[in-house]
């Protein structure tokens, strides 16, 4: 995990691990630092959240927290974002 992006923040001290190897979260998934202050900015989904969600490794968990995600991003950025359509077309 060395040079990474998650490698990084842990090593600076902008996230903190949690004990099962996921990085420490709020429900929405805004991400605390090393003290347990909250980033308004760095989110996690997925298997990041380990430790915080006791299921996060599914696609229908992640599908959920993305969406989540989406809709408290939109809220705070206060624009109307385009509803893009998930229909996906297959060649042939």
């Amino acid at each position: 995990m060395a040079g990474t992006l998650p490698y990084g923040l842990l090593a600076d001290g902008m996230v903190c691990e949690t004990a099962l190897g996921g990085l420490h979260c709020r429900e929405d998934g805004a991400l605390t630092d090393a003290v347990g202050r909250c980033s308004g900015d760095l989110f996690a989904l997925g298997p990041m959240r380990w430790g915080t969600l006791f299921e996060t490794t599914a696609i229908p968990e992640i599908r959920r927290q993305a969406a989540d995600l989406a809709v408290l991003l939109k809220e705070r950025c206060g624009r109307h974002v385009r509803e893009a359509s998930c229909e996906t077309v297959l060649p042939g």
